[in-house]
């Protein structure tokens, strides 16, 4: 998550993000040592849930690299001949600018079998079309996805860097809050930093979120100064408790807990609480497991000791 919000056309950089220092020391030594050996650097897989700024981490790449970088959202695709279009024009403009390219395909998993169009681009930079074999110019593709585990054997395998995110940890969660309220112009204490960096839940796009609620309390009440009653007022209104659950995730658990111990699947969940399936297994699951509040079988997902005491301390069951 970047720390500052980067201004229009400008890429954000790897020292304008928080935490991740493991990921920002290999993304660096892989682009010095591909500049060095006259290489493209290798293709990249970002996983993990969503909200910890796969896109952002994607982008410093390119920034690092100097390239020029495109975005494909994979659920706008439908068909081939759309995806060839793309990676062509994206060959195409990269040899003009004479300049590197990062091709970032988010949310990979949702091309489904449209995967196999990226076959040959990525490990021989060869694109079949209806007129013959074109030749590509050679260039970096990043892919980030909630559920690596639908990504195809082939397509894998043609990300030699596999890079997994992970929650973030109390301290960086509080830098984050703390910069972002400075960006946004308000007055603030370290309590209110920590009040808010505590109901993350390790995740950045909640502490957007969250951020932007406190802030907007205060300015309802026509002040520029955030107190620990807006953060505590604001969650309150927005249901959030004290470990950040939202009542979506409330929901989910009581679901459970309502099931008696029988586990229940992903897409049973989703339809009791008429939420894609997305949503669950790649937002909400990953929060809950981390916290330990469900757990995972063969047979489907149960609520563990500590979830059902939560729920029955919150009084939500």
């Amino acid at each position: 998550m970047p720390t500052t919000t980067p201004d229009i056309g400008r890429l954000p950089s790897f020292d304008e993000i928080v935490g991740c220092s493991s990921l920002k020391e290999r993304a660096i030594r892989d682009i010095i040592a591909s500049e060095e050996a006259g290489e493209v650097l290798p293709h990249i897989g970002l996983f993990g849930p969503g909200g910890l700024g796969k896109t952002t981490f994607a982008e410093a790449v390119a920034e690092k690299l100097k390239a020029f970088f495109f975005e494909l959202e994979a659920s706008a695709f439908k068909d081939v001949k759309g995806i060839k279009a793309k990676l062509q024009w994206f060959s195409e403009t990269i040899q003009a600018l004479r300049k590197p390219g990062v091709f970032f395909v988010d949310e990979a998993h949702r091309l489904g079998a449209l995967q196999e169009v990226f076959y040959n681009p990525l490990q021989r930079f060869l694109l079949t079309t209806d007129v013959g074999v074109v030749r590509l110019a050679p260039f970096t593709c990043i892919v980030a996805t909630t559920h690596p585990h639908m990504l195809t054997v082939s397509f894998r395998t043609r990300l030699p860097n596999k890079w997994y995110m992970h929650s973030y940890s109390i301290d960086e969660m509080r830098l984050m809050v703390y910069q972002m309220l400075k960006k946004k112009g308000m007055r603030f204490n370290f309590e209110v930093v920590k009040r808010i960096a505590a109901r993350c839940l390790g995740n950045p796009r909640i502490a957007s979120g969250l951020v932007g609620l406190v802030r907007n309390t205060a300015l309802a009440e026509r002040r520029r100064t955030v107190t620990v009653a807006d953060c505590d007022k604001a969650f309150q209104l927005e249901g959030i408790d004290e470990l950040g659950l939202t009542p979506l995730h409330v929901q989910y658990l009581t679901t459970l807990f309502n099931a008696g111990g029988i586990p229940k699947g992903v897409s049973a969940i989703a339809g009791k609480l008429g939420q894609d399936e997305d949503v669950i297994s790649g937002f909400i699951e990953p929060q809950l497991l981390e916290l330990q509040l469900i757990d995972t079988t063969s047979r489907g997902r149960i609520l563990t000791t500590a979830g059902q005491a939560h729920l029955l301390g919150s009084n939500a069951v």
